[in-house]
């Protein structure tokens, strides 16, 4: 198999690129969401989504914080072939992790007695185990993609393929009068990922990469080893995530149901200038990493700055677009929904504040600051969701909105002072712009 050569791709260029895709993505999977409630119904619906939500939890869980070493491991090699010990070590423990899993749903669905868990939790459990090996198979397919042919290729097919092909299967079976369960998407969805996944290795460097990973299978002491690296991400992962998820659940034990669904659309629509800074943060990880491991700080510290620049004008922009289309907001979701409105523009300037310091997880990261980022993560977790409680307890939902932005600040805060006092990088928007240029392995043309 060919060697592929380096190629210099501006930093700017791969993030737009990205951003594309993903704005693409989020309107074909806002397309299945609708089809699917339709055809499932309120109460199919609502588990597979269950199922949906817990699969991606335990995705990023599984592989046990090895995805991020892998990603930042091979933002440095120069050849393909040097993937396949960090790529055969990545799966090797997230397949093991998940076959335990796999066994204990089994073993819990066939003698419910052994743990007094509801039957509905059952089942979101099984409908999880089902999708959870094709979903953590393509997250790291992904993850070893993005410093091979670049980020924008790299999300693609599960941005755009996955849900173009989940919704044909899904409008073929409704056109046959086919009857459609939560278990029936939930294994559609699970064959589609997987399928997909597996044309996504016919691309020349992440065949490469795999073909080496079967290659290089690792001794149990070395996956002992690699793990006990990886462990400190495991709390980035999940960590995210919690902060992320729990949020309208806080706000049903403080304001109830009604009020919780105010929250979740305003938290959705308040998502969108958070855009770029996901974009920003699987676009700049390889690159840092690659800088920093190659002792230029002062080009790492220009792509930071860069990052943060932009993610912070075009977090800004999005959202001063959103807040003026909110007089539309009773017209796209009805008149109960009013009090969005009132909680949208605090909302918003918690997206503008998270966007201030760009992707500076990926910069702690790349920098093999993961034991830093996960301690402040953990200390965090309880501290935006105790204030979140406090507010939403006092001020109703007004007050979990104001519990969030005054957490997200604390957070800013944080993040960046310990990028600054460790490598001396100010991880803040600047008046200046360069357009980083930096190697990467392959061609985006690769990707087929």
């Amino acid at each position: 198999m060919s060697v592929t050569t380096l190629k210099h791709v501006s930093l700017f260029s791969d993030a737009f690129g990205t951003m594309a895709v993903r704005v693409l993505g989020m309107a074909l999977v806002f397309a299945t969401t609708i089809v699917s409630a339709n055809v499932l119904g309120p109460i199919e619906f609502g588990a597979y989504n269950a199922g949906l939500s817990l699969t991606f939890v335990l995705a990023s869980l599984l592989p046990l914080g090895t995805d991020r070493v892998l990603v930042r491991n091979l933002a440095v090699i120069q050849n393909p072939m040097d993937a396949g010990a960090d790529t055969a070590m990545a799966h090797m423990s997230s397949l093991i992790v998940a076959a335990g899993l796999f066994v204990c749903a089994c073993l819990q669905y066939q003698f419910p007695g052994i743990l007094p868990i509801p039957v509905s939790w059952l089942q979101t459990s099984m409908l999880a185990a089902i999708m959870v090996v094709p979903v953590t198979l393509t997250n790291l397919r992904q993850w070893i993609a993005i410093p091979l042919i670049g980020t924008r290729f790299a999300v693609l097919p599960e941005q755009t393929l996955v849900p173009i092909a989940y919704l044909a299967v899904i409008g073929i079976a409704f056109g046959l009068d086919i009857r459609i369960t939560a278990i029936s998407a939930a294994w559609t969805y699970a064959a589609v990922v997987m399928v997909v996944w597996l044309v996504s290795l016919q691309t020349p460097s992440i065949g490469t990469a795999y073909a080496s990973a079967t290659r290089s299978l690792p001794k149990p002491r070395q996956l002992v080893n690699y793990v006990r690296t990886a462990l400190p991400f495991i709390n980035v992962s999940v960590g995210c995530i919690l902060l992320q998820r729990c949020l309208p659940l806080i706000t049903v034990l403080t304001c109830g149901f009604a009020e919780s669904g105010q929250f979740a659309v305003a938290q959705q629509l308040s998502g969108l200038p958070t855009i770029p800074l996901g974009v920003a943060t699987l676009v700049i990880l390889p690159r840092c990493a690659r800088q920093f491991r190659t002792g230029q700080l002062q080009a790492a510290s220009e792509t930071v700055r860069d990052a943060a620049t932009l993610t912070f004008v075009l977090a800004l922009g999005i959202a001063i677009v959103t807040w003026l289309a909110t007089p539309a907001l009773p017209y796209l979701f009805g008149r109960s929904y009013t009090r969005v409105q009132e909680i949208l523009p605090t909302m918003l300037l918690v997206a503008i504040v998270e966007s201030v310091s760009g992707p500076s997880m990926a910069v702690m990261q790349a920098m093999n600051l993961e034991r830093s980022l996960a301690r402040t993560i953990l200390g965090f977790v309880p501290l935006q969701l105790g204030l979140v409680y406090g507010f939403s307890h006092w001020l109703g939902l007004e007050g979990a909105a104001i519990g969030l932005l005054i957490s997200r600040l604390l957070w800013i805060a944080m993040v960046v002072g310990i990028i600054f006092r460790c490598e001396r990088i100010v991880s803040l928007p600047s008046l200046r712009i360069q357009s980083s240029r930096i190697p990467r392995t392959a061609s985006p043309t690769t990707f087929a």
